[in-house]
């Protein structure tokens, strides 16, 4: 009939009648108003399947329509899609790099949000295809502390903490703080890793100037001579920027004049 044919079923009975199994679709069904239709909310949703019946001589002369009711199953599918939509726009909007990764050598990432980018310069692409991890870009000194804390977390299902330095992009080095844990299975199986990066070059660079600075006044109220004070000092300084030209320069009681006792 016309409502049929208006809701396809017409159709499908002919495609069926042909031969053909033929899924129509979920139907949402409004109870309050007896309306059916293939799209939009509704309060009831049943998937309808229409299939052919074969005679004994191998004939199609019906059709059985089967017609199962799937609204729990379809609203957990949504709400498992909005609760996955939300904690995707967390993590891209998260102010450090949020990543799952494999228990191997390289740490192969499974996933990364965008700030692995503003993080080393690297498209996070790169990592995600496998051509690099952050295992490349890590300080050769501080490469065995990935593995070392991360072991020992895992051992006893706790979570790790450590820093290192990368080698961003543009060829300065970046102090790293990582936070993770494993993610295990219901036997205790490992999984994969899990956490969360953040750049924390500018209060390592705080940290690393205020021990020197304490350094030098440890140095100096002690009873070392002024001769090998500025060379200690020299020293420090060295460690923190490229000194190798340096000078101390002192004021004296003429204010256009001032006294340098080292320069190298």
């Amino acid at each position: 009939d016309e409502r049929a044919e208006r809701m396809g079923t017409a159709a499908a009975a002919r495609r069926a009648l042909a031969g053909e199994t033929v899924h129509l679709g979920d139907l949402h069904f409004d109870l309050s108003t007896g309306d059916p239709r293939w799209s939009g909310d509704g309060q009831r949703i049943i998937s309808v399947t229409i299939f052919p019946v074969y005679s004994a001589n191998g004939q199609v002369n019906q059709f059985v329509g089967l017609n199962v009711d799937v609204t729990e199953a379809r609203q957990a599918t949504q709400a498992l899609r909005r609760r996955e939509a939300q904690l995707r726009s967390l993590a891209e909007n998260a102010p450090g790099v949020i990543y799952q990764c494999q228990n191997d050598e390289r740490f192969t990432l499974l996933y990364v949000n965008d700030m692995v980018t503003t993080l080393t310069g690297y498209k996070k692409a790169n990592f995600l295809d496998g051509a690099m991890s952050i295992v490349d870009l890590c300080h050769p000194d501080d490469q065995y502390m990935m593995t070392v804390f991360s072991e020992a977390a895992l051992r006893v299902h706790n979570r790790y903490q450590f820093t290192f330095r990368i080698r961003h992009r543009s060829g300065e080095w970046r102090w790293v703080e990582d936070t993770g844990g494993g993610v295990f299975d219901e036997n205790g199986r490992l999984l994969f890793l899990e956490g969360f990066m953040t750049d924390i070059t500018n209060r390592k660079q705080a940290e690393i100037l205020q021990a020197a600075l304490y350094r030098i006044a440890a140095i100096a109220s002690s009873d070392v001579s002024l001769d090998a004070l500025y060379p200690q000092i020299h020293t420090i300084v060295k460690a923190l920027m490229p000194a190798d030209n340096f000078f101390i320069a002192l004021t004296t009681d003429d204010p256009a004049w001032l006294d340098v006792p080292y320069a190298v």
